[in-house]
């Protein structure tokens, strides 16, 4: 189980345990048990989605994007964690016969800010803001110094933006 300094996040155990016929994914913060008696089958599915936004240096059509990829990665994620679920249970000798519950997961086991930027390198829901670095100069000596910095305004747009769902099947 990975150890983290401060508070810590929900932390995905992502190994699959096949007993008696139920297939399940541990994790941290267990989710909410079946109601049912019948075998379950649990699976993480993930899906992602590339934002494209219009105007790349206006944090509002970055922000639009990202929301778009999210809602179009959802499908992907729902479809990714079916086909898991129904290979892990053809293995386990059971056959998937509904869905049972779905719930998010985080893409990364630090929290919901996940893969760099996808939530805004500059603050939940923030892509544009203002990047400081460092200006040298090769001095008569030939060595670098620091001699002050530069302030630019930059949008940085995701790579691209992931749905990570817990599945429970119900099985027979």
């Amino acid at each position: 189980m990975a150890r983290m300094h401060g508070r810590t996040s929900v932390v995905l155990i992502m190994a699959a345990v096949v007993t008696t016929g139920v297939v399940t994914t541990a994790m941290a913060e267990d989710p909410a048990p079946a109601t049912t008696s019948e075998p379950t089958v649990t699976v993480i599915g993930t899906g992602d989605a590339k934002p494209t936004p219009r105007d790349r240096k206006s944090n509002a059509s970055i922000a639009k994007a990202v929301h778009d990829a999210e809602r179009a990665a959802i499908p992907k994620a729902l479809g990714n964690g079916k086909g898991r679920a129904a290979r892990l249970a053809k293995m386990s000798g059971l056959r998937l016969v509904k869905l049972h519950s779905v719930s998010e997961t985080p893409p990364s086991p630090f929290g919901y800010y996940g893969p760099y930027g996808a939530q805004g390198t500059f603050g939940p829901g923030k892509y544009c803001g203002t990047v400081r670095s460092s200006v040298f100069k090769t001095g008569s000596d030939g060595k670098r110094r620091r001699v002050g910095t530069r302030s630019r305004r930059s949008c940085r747009v995701p790579p691209t933006v992931t749905a990570s769902l817990t599945m429970t099947f119900t099985a027979a």
